[in-house]
């Protein structure tokens, strides 16, 4: 399962790569190699990213409203007249940026001396081609009441045959934001896919408990009493990965379908829609698709098995303690071990003739030595906890351990917790039979 979802991971965030990289990926490089200059005529650098000096605006419209609101314009569109080339064309800009064209416009009708005083805007975009219906459109508003062109202006006009347009920050279509966002998305979606792959090709030992115990160890008694726990957090790693890989298969899922939706339902354009609400949502799936990789780094087998090994070495200083708890809980795991799934973790269980051991897959470790122990208490504790309307029951079996030296004065000085009420049952038989009746054990 591990693998298909991998699979599915890797499916999803190379169609993510490859969908951007085909939609924006020429516009993208365009916009990071920069415009070029308009140095000859329209015609030669039409489709190109383009820089032009803007000088001689002679009328203005309203080329885009926010939500279709005559009275609140979101884009300003002006008739350009070129002098060199005498040439008109169109540009777009955004209303932010509307002012200092307003103020060329204000100027169309001064001398060429005082024209020649004013100071060019720049504008950046595209240079496209304008079609019939927009050039007919365009010499209607030069022919009318508002427009700053002279009888001569509208004769040339009239007899020009190809119209071009620039709107400003805009690259094939798209704006300089959705530009980068969308190649945010790409490249976070192709490092994405680069992991997954290698969690795909990645091959997990399958040794079982009962090869590791039954062959020759060069190692320690300790290192070998650890390669059995990295057997059974293999196999709970793995579980909580394909958990959390669904989980997250979903979230990105869930992060495509949600903001697209959200675009459609406000009236955003297809444009809109796929060069920002998707790749935001794509993001938001791919930051929870981060987050639980991190928590598996977090978690993983070697991260835990280090953190057994510290623990270890704090309850027992000494090396030659540690060996004889091994050697000793190893005897043990040859005869009979046991493991507890609970839906949190997993528990390693193993009761030798003096060592007890419970190791967890939450990177927890617990050593008794039972020639301290005067007194075993068993018990079944239940509690609650609120959850959003509903409270949540939980049950713990629990082994409350005393020493025969013990200082505390209440409570117990060890306690052994388990999810099962068998898990309990196999140490307390375990204990019995290793030491008879030398040590208590009340059942509460």
């Amino acid at each position: 399962m591990k693998k298909g979802i991998c699979a599915v991971v890797m499916a999803m965030t190379l169609g993510f790569t490859a969908f951007f990289a085909v939609l924006t990926g020429g516009p993208f490089v365009e916009m990071l190699s920069g415009p070029v200059p308009v140095t000859g005529s329209f015609e030669e650098v039409s489709g190109s990213y383009v820089a032009y000096e803007v000088s001689w605006p002679l009328v203005s419209y309203g080329a885009e409203y926010y939500s279709g609101d005559p009275d609140r314009i979101s884009k300003w569109g002006y008739v350009m007249y070129d002098e060199e080339r005498q040439e008109f064309f169109n540009i777009v800009v955004p209303e932010q940026d509307h002012t200092k064209f307003h103020h060329l416009l204000s100027e169309a009708n001064r001398s060429e001396e005082d024209r020649a005083k004013l100071t060019p805007v720049t504008i950046e975009g595209t240079l496209v081609p304008v079609e019939d219906s927009g050039v007919e459109e365009l010499l209607r508003l030069l022919a009318g009441n508002d427009s700053k062109s002279t009888r001569e202006m509208d004769v040339l006009a009239s007899s020009q045959e190809g119209w071009y347009s620039i709107e400003s920050k805009s690259i094939q279509g798209f704006g300089r934001f959705p530009l980068w966002l969308c190649a945010v998305t790409a490249g976070i979606n192709l490092l994405i896919f680069l992991v997954a792959l290698t969690q795909f090709l990645k091959r997990e030992p399958k040794e079982s408990e009962e090869e590791i115990l039954g062959k020759a160890f060069a190692g320690s008694k300790l290192d070998q009493l650890l390669m059995i726990q990295r057997v059974w957090l293999n196999s709970w790693t793995a579980i909580t990965k394909t958990k959390n890989r669904k989980m997250a298969a979903l979230a990105v899922i869930g992060g495509l379908a949600v903001p697209t939706a959200i675009g459609y339902f406000v009236g955003a354009s297809m444009t809109t829609v796929m060069t920002i609400h998707l790749p935001l949502g794509i993001l938001f799936g791919d930051l929870y698709l981060w987050v639980q990789w991190m928590t598996e780094r977090v978690n993983s087998t070697e991260k835990t098995i280090t953190a057994f090994r510290r623990r270890i070495g704090k309850l027992m200083p000494s090396g030659e303690e540690r060996e004889a708890m091994a050697a000793d809980v190893l005897e043990a795991a040859r005869e009979q071990a046991f493991r507890e799934r609970s839906k949190d973790r997993m528990t390693w269980v193993a009761v030798g003739r003096r060592y007890w051991a419970v190791f967890s897959s939450n990177k927890t470790v617990q050593i008794v030595d039972s020639a301290r122990v005067a007194k075993v208490e068993t018990s079944k504790e239940s509690y609650q906890i609120p959850s959003g309307r509903v409270t949540v029951t939980f049950t713990n079996y629990a082994a409350k351990i005393y020493f025969k030296d013990s200082t505390k004065k209440k409570g117990c000085d060890e306690m052994l917790a388990f999810d099962a009420e068998n898990t309990l049952g196999f140490l307390v038989t375990q204990i019995k039979k290793y030491t008879g009746d030398s040590i208590e054990i009340v059942s509460l």
